[in-house]
């Protein structure tokens, strides 16, 4: 009592003193230290008078004869768990463990034959309902303490290690509003930091890869007031009308009524006679800062870059959008477009510049006669990505002219003619000379079977005709 005295004592003339912080703190260790002392005598063969069986006259008689009030519901919850499992009050928990798995065998309906009546079932729920109190060490401590384990909800909290029991009130003071450190409570906003951005590339910057600068909003004090309560610096503070100086105030919640930061000074039990003009008192600003992003080469939509952001406290999710090209579409790693050529080039060939998506000029030879939708393939010029790199394929186009000048007209007349000239005319006259031949020969095969020939003579007009087919006159 004296310490809490003393804490109240100087919350007075100190603004930032908690005393419930610090009342929360004593409490935790008292609590600490009973538990140590509850374990210490369980885990140990030492004989404790305090925990001995109280020798009483009423023990050995039946319940419907001892000098208890059968209607307190309370009394008739009580239950001595100790007794059922046959062990002292100073049994160690390898005591309580043996104590159970021998009556559990014993009473259990799947386990024995002779014991299947209700008695029996009612017998081994007890069983279980003691060992599930007295291995548990928190709740055994309740039982201890009280007589009396309700329920869950109003049993003490799990005996653990000191840092769980720690964390647990960390996150207690957490929901009401407190920090962990000694400093001032949490700002009653979050912090928002955008976790997505977007990024616009072209067609040649997605190959190849490139740096792109996005903005992002981060908080910082503010330069006014320095981030204290929102008050320009070397103005006076008046106590919080609010909470009357204490900077807490009652928050009911679902389950219980605790207290939390007050709402108006953010607990800090003082408000500013006049707010901050550059932050509106909240003492942060919101700027823009620029993170630069590297961009790999052979990204695509759709794929999402994770760059730190500049508090370290998460990174940014940066999105790629690729516009499209005129002269380029991308399948995969393969690059596709178009190689458009004269009419001249496609008939004489000859060699020609492409230029690829890497910058590089890459010089191609056609052959002559090349015809329209001819694809040619260079390999390892496509995109360059983890999984391999793609290769650059050409589609042949012939330019057909659509205006011509009186001399390409001229010429082109002229090779018209050419082609329906004295070569072909020849050609097929050939031809149908040798269409005669084979029309002869096959007659001649059929006169032979009616009147056949001597070897020789057959062998003869086979070679005149052979003669006369492929070396006419």
């Amino acid at each position: 009592m004296n310490a809490l005295q003393n804490c109240f004592n100087v919350a007075k003339y100190l603004m930032h003193y908690h005393p419930y912080r610090r009342h929360s703190k004593l409490y935790f260790d008292t609590f600490r230290l009973i538990s140590s002392m509850h374990q210490f005598k369980v885990n140990t063969m030492i004989k404790y008078p305090k925990r001995e069986i109280p020798k009483d006259s009423q023990a050995e008689l039946p319940i419907e004869q001892r000098n208890i009030h059968q209607t307190s519901s309370r009394l008739a919850e009580r239950k001595n768990y100790y007794n059922i499992l046959g062990v002292r009050k100073d049994a160690t928990l390898r005591d309580i463990k043996k104590a159970y798995y021998v009556l559990a065998k014993r009473y259990h309906p799947d386990s024995s034959k002779a014991f299947t009546s209700p008695e029996s079932d009612k017998k081994f729920q007890e069983i279980a309902e003691a060992y599930r109190i007295l291995s548990d060490e928190s709740k055994r401590l309740e039982y201890d303490l009280y007589g009396v384990v309700k329920s869950i909800k109003r049993s003490l909290p799990e005996l653990k290690t000191k840092n769980e029991n720690e964390q647990r009130l960390h996150r207690m003071f957490d929901e009401i509003g407190f920090t962990r450190d000694s400093g001032d409570f949490d700002p009653p906003f979050p912090i928002e930091i955008p976790e997505e951005a977007t990024i616009k590339l072209t067609f040649l910057q997605s190959v190849r890869g490139t740096k792109k600068d996005i903005t992002v909003k981060t908080m910082k004090k503010c330069h006014a007031c320095a981030g204290v309560t929102g008050t320009p610096i070397k103005r006076n503070l008046v106590m919080c009308a609010k909470c009357n100086g204490s900077g807490v105030q009652a928050i009911t919640t679902k389950a219980h009524m605790v207290r939390g930061p007050c709402k108006v000074c953010n607990g800090r039990r003082y408000v500013p006679q006049q707010s901050c003009l550059q932050c509106n008192g909240r003492g942060i600003m919101i700027v823009n800062k620029q993170v630069e992003v590297n961009v790999p080469a052979g990204v695509d939509s759709g794929d999402i870059i994770r760059v730190p952001h500049p508090n370290k406290k998460q990174q940014i999710a940066v999105r790629i959008l690729v516009a499209k090209s005129d002269d380029f579409t991308r399948v995969g790693n393969d690059i596709l477009s178009d190689l458009m050529i004269p009419l001249s080039q496609a008939v004489l060939g000859g060699s020609v510049k492409v230029k690829g998506v890497d910058g590089e000029n890459n010089e191609i030879v056609l052959q002559p006669g090349t015809e329209s939708n001819t694809k040619i393939r260079l390999v390892g010029k496509g995109v360059k990505t983890n999984s391999g790199v793609g290769d650059h394929i050409l589609t042949v186009k012939v330019r057909i002219p659509k205006i011509l000048s009186a001399k390409q007209r001229a010429l082109m007349t002229a090779f018209a003619e050419m082609e329906h000239d004295e070569p072909d005319h020849k050609a097929e006259l050939r031809k149908s000379k040798i269409r005669d031949e084979l029309a002869n020969l096959h007659n001649l095969n059929k006169q032979q079977k009616k009147s056949p020939l001597t070897t020789m003579s057959k062998q003869k007009m086979s070679n005149d005709l052979s003669t006369k087919r492929f070396f006419p006159k």
